[in-house]
């Protein structure tokens, strides 16, 4: 087992929504993906996640994107096209220079926008995350929701929380992590410390 800080201070809460503005650590990345992943600190194309390729068109008004296929929600389901559409779409996810994203075929989504988006790539591709539609569409409020059960596509699926800390365990070989090597991680959180001052 690895332990690693949780990024948080205890008492924790299972809260491993996406959308939520603190969720736990390991719920951006490690259980929810994006299309790509983008490291900002060096120049060159973006790894592929859950998208495969990406083309703009010419006035960057429109974006076709291509999706991997053969991946599976933690939950057996699989990932597909209209998960990806609902990504974007939700209440809590749609941004205003989106004006529509459309199936082309089984693995392929167009967006188009309100005008070039080129400077967004990052954040349509690199920042918005994947979640399942079958699941999401059933909750009423995306932003309070706490997601204490996570289904994603990402290398981890949670395995046990407490108020301290949480464990996750690396998800069965798919072809998108065939490459991978993942151990058991045990995330631990920070307790608080009571500042204790002087008088004056």
């Amino acid at each position: 087992v690895l332990n690693v800080w949780a990024g948080t201070q205890t008492p924790m809460v299972a809260n491993f929504n996406p959308y939520a503005p603190n969720p736990l650590h390991v719920t951006n990345g490690g259980i929810y993906e994006p299309l790509f992943f983008y490291n900002r600190a060096e120049a060159g194309d973006p790894t592929p996640r859950l998208g495969e390729s990406y083309e703009w068109s010419e006035d960057g008004t429109e974006l076709t994107v291509k999706i991997r296929e053969g991946v599976k929600w933690s939950d057996g389901e699989a990932c597909t096209v209209e998960d990806v559409i609902f990504s974007y779409t939700n209440d809590a996810a749609k941004r205003d220079y989106l004006n529509t994203i459309e199936t082309v075929d089984e693995s392929t989504v167009k967006f188009t926008f309100n005008g070039a988006q080129f400077t967004s790539a990052v954040q349509i591709l690199g920042t918005t995350l994947m979640v399942p539609e079958h699941l999401f569409k059933e909750v009423s409020d995306l932003i309070t929701f706490t997601n204490d059960e996570p289904v994603g596509t990402g290398p981890f699926t949670l395995d046990t929380i407490t108020n301290a800390t949480y464990t996750v365990v690396p998800v069965s070989s798919t072809p998108l992590r065939a490459h991978e090597t993942l151990r058991r991680r045990r995330c631990r959180g920070e307790r608080e410390q009571k500042q204790v001052g002087g008088g004056g």
